[in-house]
């Protein structure tokens, strides 16, 4: 039998399928969320967290162009 690669989320943990989460109980479905929930960014990788700051700060700069009236995007 050939072993495949199972996907994993950011923090190198399993995804859980939808599948996985039917066959679930309720409080089964609960603890999955509860643990999935990243509170702190040293839990993540510092290019990941750079990413995310990235994409805050263009979604941010957007946000205030539209209220000014102006476009935050330009050519790179």
């Amino acid at each position: 039998m050939e072993e495949c690669d199972v996907a994993k989320d950011i923090l190198g943990r399993p995804v859980i399928t939808a599948a996985e989460l039917d066959a679930m109980t309720p409080a089964e479905r609960e603890a999955v969320f509860e643990a999935s929930v990243v509170t702190n960014l040293d839990d993540l990788s510092p290019a990941y967290v750079a990413r995310l700051r990235a994409n805050a700060a263009e979604l941010i700069a957007e946000r205030d162009a539209a209220a000014s009236g102006g476009s935050a995007r330009h050519a790179s």
